[in-house]
């Protein structure tokens, strides 16, 4: 009989494509934050007759 201690199994490694989509969402994250902070203090910056 077996031993009830379950070896380690090794978890199914990512597709390249899974890891290319998350970083360029990363990428598209991080641009759209700078972008709308960047915009908002341009805009404050402004005065408003």
């Amino acid at each position: 009989m077996d031993s009830p201690i379950v070896p380690f199994e090794k978890k199914k490694k990512w597709n390249h494509d899974m890891a290319y989509l998350l970083i360029l969402l990363a990428i598209l994250l991080g641009t759209f934050l700078f972008v709308t902070v960047a915009v908002n203090t341009l805009l404050r910056s402004i005065p408003i007759p």
